[in-house]
């Protein structure tokens, strides 16, 4: 595959610090046990994207990329590890396709906190931006998104969107279809955010058996 055929994947993770990281979910795990889910769910995904095999992987991390975590996942895996750069999220996503975009035909940017992120999703829409196709979206539940992938860079998709809120994916959407672009989405997926995400973790993570009943908790 040669690299105007590569389609690069931009994971975005924050440092897995106990009391800093998943923080709405330390109800049910503690500072610590958070910390260790989210480092699991990041190791999962780089796992994920790397065996995808669709183009280069990028982590681009924040605050730093000073963390245990990471230099453990630059060990293991030919990536290449980043610092995220900008004041709000959509920023730093912008900025991280105005990155990659001139030496690619198209860029995935997938989150860290969605275990049902597969290798042939990854495949199936890196197949789609080769094919032509504006850009690519992986829904979750709650109102978000879990992926996004564009062919050009587009920063007018990331302004003045409710980060964190419910209308993220609608407000997304609504800016693909006036700014023309095409896309093809996902099946809806679950993130990993409250206590009562905790259900939808993968049964075989030996660290699920520890993790208190989700039903326990309201979120």
């Amino acid at each position: 595959m040669d690299s105007m055929e590569d389609i690069p994947i931009l994971i975005f993770a924050r440092a897995p610090i106990a009391g800093k990281s998943k923080r709405r979910l330390i109800p049910a795990l503690g500072p610590e046990g958070a910390a260790r889910l989210h480092s699991r769910m990041l190791k999962h995904v780089v796992g994920v994207a790397h065996h995808a095999a669709v183009g280069p992987v990028f982590l681009y991390a924040t605050p730093t990329t000073e963390h245990s975590c990471f230099a453990t996942l630059a060990q293991r895996y030919p990536l290449e590890l980043r610092l995220q750069q900008g004041v709000d999220l959509g920023k730093r996503m912008a900025a991280a396709f105005d990155a990659v975009l001139p030496a690619y035909s198209g860029a995935i940017l997938v989150g860290s906190d969605c275990p049902g992120i597969r290798t042939k999703d990854l495949q199936q829409l890196a197949r789609a931006l080769r094919d032509g196709v504006d850009s690519v979206l992986g829904p979750t539940e709650d109102g978000g998104y879990c992926l996004i992938g564009l062919r050009e860079a587009a920063p007018r998709i990331f302004q003045d969107i409710s980060w964190g809120s419910e209308t993220v994916l609608a407000e997304t959407r609504d800016k693909l279809t006036d700014s023309a672009l095409h896309r093809v989405e996902l099946a809806p997926k679950r993130d990993i955010d409250r206590p009562a995400d905790l259900e939808a973790l993968p049964l075989g993570w030996p660290e699920y058996q520890s993790f208190p009943k989700p039903e326990r908790y309201s979120g």
